[in-house]
């Protein structure tokens, strides 16, 4: 992989807007919000745009949520590389698409092929198991939170993803101990 594959360009419905004063200005499909990002140390190139934002981030007394400026609905669908996404404002900053990762999925896609069999450990709302599925894989698709495992099953759905492609794994602490456990007891018999 050369590094430019890994350049996440804005397409589609996202646009990274502006950054600066560790805050990012993004708009997903047609909702614009302000997010804060630790690593904008700069300041904003383009001020004015901030005024646009439908919904802005905010962290008080260690508590962040979304402060509403303009009507936000409560989801709506985010076409990136080529991958219609279901996007919400969650209580974690999120929307439910992580759009740096879009060179993955593309590069997912790329690799991937039929009877191919994938794993994605921490899946979230599915985007790169959908990239796959896609393509054919049969995809275990794995996260510890329902919410985001319904989440991903919808965008599934919104992507027509056969149930026959994914199976859902809601991983829980119970869980881990147990596969940790038997790892473990692998690694000692040998």
């Amino acid at each position: 992989m050369k590094d430019h594959d890994l350049i996440a360009m804005s397409c589609g419905d996202y646009e990274l807007l502006d950054s600066g004063d560790n805050m990012k200005l993004e708009r997903f499909g047609e909702i614009i919000v302000a997010r804060p990002e630790t690593q904008a140390l700069w300041k904003k190139q383009k001020p004015e745009l901030w005024e646009t934002a439908h919904a802005e981030f905010e962290f008080k007394d260690k508590k962040g949520s979304w402060q509403i400026h303009k009507a936000v609905p409560e989801s709506w669908t985010v076409v990136r590389t080529g991958l219609p996404l279901i996007a919400r404002l969650t209580g974690f900053k999120h929307t439910g698409i992580f759009p740096e990762q879009s060179p993955n999925w593309e590069w997912i896609e790329k690799k991937t092929h039929q009877e191919m069999k994938v794993l994605n450990l921490f899946g979230y709302t599915g985007a790169a198991t959908i990239a796959a599925a896609r393509c054919g894989a049969f995809v275990t698709h794995v996260d510890a939170s329902k919410q985001s495992l319904d989440w991903a099953h919808e965008n599934a759905n919104l992507s027509e993803i056969g149930e026959d492609k994914i199976l859902n794994i809601q991983e829980s602490s119970q869980s881990s101990r147990q596969i940790g456990s038997g790892l473990k007891k692998r690694h000692i018999r040998k």
